[in-house]
């Protein structure tokens, strides 16, 4: 028989009441008929005959009909196509089936094998024609591919594994290095050579775990402390900001006409006297020096914070912009580490995190003061202040700051406002006198009231000169820049109301603020 459909894939979309699903190619049998079920997550399972679906009669020039036993809910497809093995199992010369129907019937096997390959081959990863002849491309072994990186050799063409002598390698092109993304943009767009018809090393990691998207963004943390990307104790009155690689050690930088990924190992950036002012948000970037040779770059900090919480924008401000799904410098900046400095032409410099000196030329990363932010990598930053004061009296119907003291408080600094913080107070407290409304809170960026949306900790002493357990919380996003959390106390003015910080046995009591940023 005639027919035009070419055997390709079907799909049915769920939507909670469709179950079947038209086949307008015909099959002579229904064991030809792959089908696979996709559900919400992307989860793919193969489904059986009878079990999972049926099929109308085979060998019906129209097609047939395909119903699913289950019918697909919204979110989740069905697809189905030809699978026809390449055997013949006619002998018409022998086996008495020399009739014209049977015939006819092996030639359209015949031709739906042809296209089902076509279709195999139009999904293939295939030679341009512009390639001689005589091109191939080939693999090498399994077992000598496995656990290796993926690339082309650059004389043979042959797909190799190899170990990448640099990490520079994985994302890099034998002429010019490229981000993964726009190698595989390339790839679909030219047959496997890039639009500038280099000789692309188009790489793939053949292990799992998600490395390949981390590839795309900067790899490391920016931290205090050499060696360590991720700081445990307190780091204060540190002289250099370090970037230390966590997960791989490429930045990559916007070069004119794409990002253009550099190795940057274990590296400082030290701060300089006069010029980190103390008290003050700074933000870091690694970007090219030298529009002539892209390999050129540094690590530096960029101009000082115009405000605690605004970067400004405009001429010699370090003004962002979103460039190419990438933080990178909006105008001309100059960086700057230790007494050198370089000059970075507008968008040439990515935003790897924020800084604040807590002192000239020094930076803390503490459980007080988070003073490191980073812009990729973060990882949640435990804070806390506790007092150790036996004792004070505060009886007065107005909030204050716990014990009058500034440094009942977190203090932090965040580059962008993508992570919720948290904070809560824990403290304990009693008064001379019954019926008296005591109470603590959490303050944004205020000493003398909690912050909006605070769940306020009150209690209303039951009896006199009895101990009460009091906590607060908040939960939010404070914006970008430095900001603090104050631990706020409250008594309504009767009798005298005694708080605790440790009452001298700090093992069982201890009160003070604590928190989350990340960071």
């Amino acid at each position: 028989m005639p027919f035009s459909a070419e055997p390709g894939v079907k799909t049915l979309t769920g939507n909670g009441s469709a179950n079947t699903l038209a086949l307008d190619w015909p099959y002579y049998d229904k064991s030809h008929v792959r089908v696979i079920h996709i559900g919400t997550t992307g989860t793919v399972t193969a489904q059986t005959l009878t079990t999972h679906f049926t099929l109308t009669d085979a060998a019906v020039e129209s097609g047939g009909t395909l119903t699913m036993v289950t019918t697909p809910a919204t979110g989740e497809f069905v697809k189905a196509w030809l699978d026809i093995p390449l055997v013949q199992n006619t002998r018409h010369d022998t086996a008495g089936a020399d009739s014209a129907t049977t015939k006819n019937q092996d030639l359209d096997k015949l031709w739906q094998a042809i296209a089902v390959l076509n279709e195999k081959v139009t999904r293939a990863w295939r030679l341009p024609f512009a390639d001689t002849g005589t091109d191939a491309v080939s693999t090498e072994r399994l077992a000598d591919l496995l656990g290796k990186y993926a690339l082309f050799n650059s004389s043979t063409g042959k797909l190799e594994g190899t170990a990448v002598v640099s990490a520079s390698e994985v994302v890099a092109a034998s002429t010019s290095a490229q981000g993964i993304a726009e190698l595989l943009t390339d790839s679909e767009a030219n047959d496997g050579n890039s639009a500038g018809g280099d000789n692309q090393r188009i790489l793939t990691r053949a292990i799992a775990g998600g490395w390949l998207g981390r590839a795309l963004d900067p790899g490391g943390r920016l931290t205090l402390t050499s060696g360590t990307p991720v700081t445990a104790g307190d780091v204060t009155a540190a002289a250099a900001v370090y970037w230390e690689p966590m997960h791989h050690n490429l930045i990559p930088i916007w070069d004119g006409t794409r990002f253009n990924p550099q190795e940057l190992g274990s590296s400082s950036l030290t701060l300089n006297n006069p010029a980190h002012v103390a008290n003050t948000n700074y933000d870091v970037f690694a970007g090219f020096v030298d529009v002539a040779d892209f390999t050129n770059f540094a690590l530096g900090t960029g101009p000082a914070w115009s405000s605690d919480t605004a970067r400004g924008t405009g001429a010699g401000t370090t003004q962002l912009e979103f460039w190419k799904g990438r933080l990178v410098n909006a105008v001309s900046i100059t960086l700057r580490n230790s007494a050198s400095t370089y000059t970075v032409a507008a968008r040439s410099a990515t935003y790897l995190g924020t800084i604040r000196t807590s002192g000239t030329a020094t930076a803390e990363d503490s459980f007080a003061r988070r003073f490191v932010w980073n812009a990729y990598n973060r990882r949640p930053r435990s804070m806390r202040v506790t007092e150790a004061t036996n004792t004070w009296a505060y009886t007065t119907a107005a909030f204050q700051q716990a014990n009058a003291s500034t440094a009942n408080q977190l203090d932090f600094v965040l580059g962008l406002s993508e992570d919720e913080v948290w904070a809560e107070v824990i403290a304990s407290a009693e008064n001379s006198a019954a019926n008296v409304q005591i109470a603590v809170g959490v303050g944004l960026d205020a000493v003398n009231t909690p912050a909006t949306a605070c769940l306020v900790g009150a209690q209303v002493t039951a009896v006199a000169a009895q101990e009460q357990t009091l906590r607060a919380s908040w939960r939010g996003f404070p914006g970008i820049g430095r900001h603090y959390l104050s631990w706020v106390e409250f008594s309504a003015a009767t009798g005298t109301t005694t708080w605790y910080g440790d009452n001298n046995i700090g093992t069982i009591s201890q009160s003070g603020i604590q928190g989350v940023v990340w960071g």
